[in-house]
């Protein structure tokens, strides 16, 4: 089973975020995913200036989270800049998680949407704030 991940809100009725991607993981998969890149943006943010934690991260050590900071980055706002001066923010996980909506495809069709999105590095487009990129590695102990 895969997914589609859509996001459509207009931001400050300047900045219409319209777009999809399918993504050949399940439900559940993709909010563990949503929820670790949340956390690494977070904790990346407040350890920004902290040089032992940036030389730790550059060399790809397995960083050691709590599950209080875990869960504390999760309650967090985050901000997106999108543009050259212009930021969105949501109040929290869930207020970012509920920006998107996510539908069941089967694997046949995402194979479909994969060969007509072939040549593009992603499948889906448009314009959304889904980031599933992870900054590290960590652990939660």
């Amino acid at each position: 089973m895969a997914i589609v991940v859509k996001q459509n809100f207009n931001w400050a009725d300047e900045i219409d975020f319209e777009g999809f991607v399918a993504l050949d993981v399940d439900r559940e998969t993709f909010d563990d995913m949503l929820k670790r890149s949340y956390v690494c943006h977070q904790l990346y943010d407040k350890w920004y200036d902290d040089e032992a934690m940036m030389d730790a991260i550059e060399n790809g050590q397995l960083i050691s989270v709590t599950q209080k900071e875990y869960d504390n980055a999760l309650k967090k706002s985050i901000e997106f800049s999108v543009g050259t001066n212009e930021e969105v923010d949501f109040a929290n996980f869930n207020s970012y998680k509920n920006s998107f909506s996510v539908s069941e495809i089967s694997a046949e069709t995402y194979r479909d949407m994969k060969k007509v999105f072939s040549k593009y590095d992603s499948v889906g487009c448009g314009k959304t704030l889904l980031f599933l990129d992870e900054i590290f590695d960590f652990k939660i102990v």
